[in-house]
């Protein structure tokens, strides 16, 4: 009975203790001594959440000496040096009027955090008739310390810790160590997840710590890939907390020209972009100033799905950012049919039926290392609804390509000294602001592009030499209406075929000298107005320079020129700036033209076969006025054959018995040669006389068009 009434004693003595230990926990001051335990003398809740919060007021970066840490800290302010010591992180001081002076705070190890929790609960254990309050208190105290912040300076450092905690936060101070890089980026607080399978690990977002990495940058592409996992059928990775834009730092993107393989960072952070939002808008691939050079190319692409919308990917501004492709890398036969070389590229997954949308790309420079003009700069398949703004693009064969693209929006994008400097197709573009510097062979190839507008400068097209190069191209586009300045472009300004619809509006400045005689406009089968001046286009040439611009343009006969408000100055003799004082304007060069009833039509006669002529339908009387030959060196002429002209009604409806509408003269003497036509369907149709199977520009009056 005695030992019975002894041991409730002693319990409870130890339960009071405890008891005392748990309040005094809870409720002591501040400013308060230490709580005696049997493991030693252990610190308060207030005390340990004043640790928690100086540290969240303390830089992020961790000094290695007391000076360097006192020469970047603002007055007043704390920072952290690291410590000596083999169970402490770092030391934190404060700058107090220009001097470093010791808090006497410290930040434990992850080892003696856990030292600390063990001790507690052997304390615990200790205290046999109060256990349940011990382990409160042991469980309060290591839930408080647990909110504590693990620092480490590197991804190689994180990922030697060896033991990692729940609901501990880590935080990392940069993904290379500051003893590599200069610049500490990359870097966010990481939480431990025990059910995380170690195969999800992607090096940025997820990190399987049992994944190798060593100090040297050169083992980041592995470590990006998983390379080595040691424990691959696994689970706990560490998870990094963050939202918003997706940084090409979290995986590692380093800037030193001694590493070139930044593209797999790049890479990867657009792969996470997809991931985290695979089905409707993936996330913004965004990554700081620097120049990052690249092997392979950068791909934006949806890794998880083959159609929609695609990750964004911006820098920091094209004057900040900068890509430098080092290698003439493709893309890859998975790309198939677009295993192309290029240092930035928006492609589908695989095959030429699918299509991607939604970029938001820019704000960067690329360019080639070698400046050996391959390959393209910035390509983009078959996209739709995409953004692409703030680009300088140098030294590749194509500068910016967008083929099969609709509904972008281009803007502010420089190309310099590419052999094209752009390339685009497709329908229902917009774009200001595209400057094409110094190109090779073509400034803009807009070949294929319809229903768009689009607003661009071309300065020294094929200034490397003085052979004809071509500063604007267009092949089969429609309905698209151009502002462009040409500046000093060596040989043609607008070389255009097969295209209808097309305006163009805009200024030339300046000629490059050619050593082969060339025009401005290269016209064939298509209709072109331009509203232009070229008032100063040939100022700055030489007489004998100008011999080898001898007029403005060329056109075959099926080509229509509208020049509706233009400035020809010295281009061309046919049409001098100004006539009488006044200036020149709206000069039409075309096949065919019914202006309010007044019809003119330049057409290769047959004595064999009736062509279509005019309509005539909504008139009651036709008068043909005149016929003259369009070759210089043939003098040949229609006069009418009725001077009142002919009635509709009473022109023959039949091809074998014709009506006289204009008779022959040759050499300004009349013959019996006759132009003989005939009605049909509402229109007239002509046949010439035989010998004079030439163009001749023929004049009519008529009714206007109902």
């Amino acid at each position: 009975m005695t030992d019975q009434t002894q041991r409730l004693e002693i319990a409870t003595v130890k339960a009071e203790i405890g008891s005392n230990i748990v309040y005094r926990f809870s409720n002591d001051a501040i400013n308060d001594d230490g709580i005696p335990t049997e493991s030693g003398d252990i610190q308060n809740l207030k005390q340990i959440i004043k640790i928690i919060e100086d540290k969240a007021s303390v830089s992020s970066s961790i000094y290695t000496t007391v000076a360097e840490g006192l020469v970047a800290t603002p007055e007043g302010g704390m920072f952290l040096v690291q410590s000596d010591e083999d169970d402490e992180i770092y030391v934190v001081w404060r700058k107090v009027d220009g001097a470093a002076v010791d808090t006497g705070k410290r930040t434990l190890s992850s080892q003696a955090a856990e030292n600390a929790v063990n001790a507690a609960q052997a304390s615990a254990d200790a205290s046999e008739a109060s256990a349940l309050l011990a382990q409160e208190a042991a469980n309060d105290f290591q839930e408080v310390i647990a909110k504590a912040v693990i620092s480490v300076s590197s991804m190689h450092a994180f990922c030697q810790l060896g033991t990692y905690r729940t609901g501990v936060t880590y935080c990392l101070a940069a993904w290379h160590t500051s003893a590599v890089v200069a610049k500490l980026r990359g870097g966010g607080n990481f939480v431990y997840d025990p059910t995380i399978a170690k195969s999800k690990h992607n090096g940025g977002y997820i990190i399987s710590p049992t994944v190798p990495i060593t100090s040297s940058v050169a083992s980041t592409p592995a470590f990006l890939a998983g390379t080595g996992e040691t424990d691959p059928s696994g689970f706990g990775c560490l998870v990094r907390v963050t939202t918003g834009d997706i940084w090409a730092e979290y995986f590692g993107l380093f800037d030193d020209a001694s590493y070139s393989w930044n593209c797999k960072s790049f890479n990867a952070a657009i792969k996470w972009a997809d991931v985290v939002a695979p089905d409707i808008s993936p996330g913004m691939v965004s990554f700081m100033d620097g120049e990052f050079r690249t092997t392979d190319p950068i791909i934006i692409w949806r890794p998880n799905g083959q159609t929609g919308r695609i990750p964004g990917f911006r820098g920091a501004g094209a004057y900040n950012s900068t890509i430098i492709k080092t290698t003439n890398n493709t893309t890859g036969a998975q790309y198939a049919p677009l295993n192309i070389d290029a240092a930035v590229i928006e492609i589908p997954k695989t095959g030429d039926d699918l299509q991607i949308g939604g970029a938001n790309s820019g704000g960067f420079s690329i360019t080639k290392l070698s400046a050996d003009r391959t390959g393209y700069g910035y390509y983009a398949a078959r996209s739709y609804f995409g953004k692409r703004t703030d680009m300088f693009i140098k030294d590749f064969n194509q500068g910016f390509s967008s083929p099969g693209c609709w509904m972008q929006h281009l803007d502010m994008i420089w190309t310099l000294g590419c052999n094209v400097g752009f390339t685009l197709s497709g329908t229902s573009n917009h774009g200001g602001n595209l400057y094409a510097g110094n190109s090779h062979e073509i400034g803009f190839d807009l070949s294929g592009l319809t229903y768009s507008n689009l607003s661009t400068a071309c300065d020294g097209t094929g200034s490397q030499g003085t052979i004809p190069k071509i500063a604007y191209k267009l092949s089969g586009s429609h309905g698209i209406t151009l502002t462009c300045g040409v500046e000093k472009a060596v040989g043609t300004e607008f070389s255009i075929a097969g295209s209808f619809g097309v305006t163009i509006n805009g200024h030339s400045f300046g000629t490059g000298i050619s050593t082969v005689t060339t025009r401005k406009l290269l016209i064939t089968g298509s209709t072109v107005k331009f509203n232009f001046d070229w008032n100063l286009s040939l100022g700055n040439l030489t007489s004998d320079d100008k011999a080898f611009y001898p007029s403005l343009y060329t056109k075959d006969v099926n080509s229509t020129l509208d020049f509706g408000v233009c400035n020809f100055g010295d281009t061309d003799p046919r049409m001098p700036r100004t006539l009488d004082g006044r200036l020149l304007s709206n000069i039409g060069v075309s096949p065919y033209r019914n202006m309010d009833g007044n019809v003119t039509h330049q057409l290769l006669l047959s004595s064999s076969t009736f062509k279509k002529a005019l309509y005539v339908g909504s008139s009651s009387r036709i008068k043909f006025v005149y016929g003259v030959c369009t070759d210089p060196a043939v003098d040949t002429s229609f006069e009418p054959s009725a001077p009142l002209g002919h009635a509709v009604s009473t022109i023959s409806t039949n091809s074998a018995s014709p009506t006289d509408i204009g008779n022959l003269y040759i050499d300004g003497v009349a013959s019996i040669g006759r132009l003989s036509g005939y009605m049909a369907g509402g229109w007239l149709y002509l046949r010439g006389p035989s010998g004079q199977q030439r163009i001749h520009s023929l004049s009519f009056i008529t009714a206007p068009l109902a």
